[in-house]
């Protein structure tokens, strides 16, 4: 029928944090990155593959990504990117926090575990998610630029550690956004806990 982030976006504006709007950016950070444009209402697909913000390029000659490529968004801050950042740190012999979860088994380590250590001010992860998150806004403010947004609305799995991605995010993008947009473009956080995606499949069946 149609891509995940493209029906999770339609369902955010029709239903959640994007309702009311015209423009909306809706970026999905799970195992992957991936992004769902509405634009004047309507799902923007380009020519079919629009919203692959995932593989934008982020950091020349970063870690190799899934798609080939070196230094995309996803190689970065997705949430296998954090998982394996987490494990260097605990090979390492860092966080102790991470240490203690993982039963002093790096292969046992993912996002989530990640994040949990963060939101429980572990340094180490916390440096590992900053980082993360750092070049997520980078990616995120380069698509406002492009697109110009009224709301910019975040899902996913690793939106679920809400205070800690607000945190970081939300000054974070300030940061990398040129100062015109700063203050125009809204940053908020999925509202329909993980129903968005069905809720806009449904309208797609509609022919949305």
């Amino acid at each position: 029928m149609d891509n995940d982030a493209n029906a999770a976006a339609l369902g955010e504006w029709a239903y959640g944090a994007g309702k009311g709007t015209d423009n909306l950016l809706y970026v999905q950070i799970s195992t992957g990155i991936g992004a769902g444009l509405i634009v004047q209402g309507k799902v923007y697909r380009g020519s079919g593959l629009a919203g692959e913000l995932g593989h934008s390029t982020v950091l020349a000659d970063g870690p190799p990504c899934s798609c080939g490529k070196h230094g995309c968004l996803e190689s970065l801050a997705a949430g296998w990117a954090i998982a394996r950042d987490g494990r260097a740190l605990l090979e390492g012999g860092g966080s102790s926090r991470l240490r203690e979860l993982s039963d002093h088994r790096a292969e046992r380590i993912d996002a989530e575990m990640v994040l949990r250590a963060s939101q429980e001010g572990d340094p180490g992860t916390l440096a590992v998610v900053e980082r993360a998150l750092r070049y997520l806004a980078i990616g995120i403010a380069n698509a406002v630029c492009l697109i110009d947004p009224d709301v910019v609305v975040i899902g996913g799995g690793v939106s679920r550690a809400r205070p800690v991605v607000q945190g970081i995010l939300g000054p974070a993008l300030d940061e990398f956004l040129p100062a015109m947009f700063r203050g125009r473009v809204r940053l908020a956080f999925s509202e329909l806990e993980g129903l968005e995606t069905l809720l806009g499949a449904a309208l797609l069946a509609q022919g949305y």
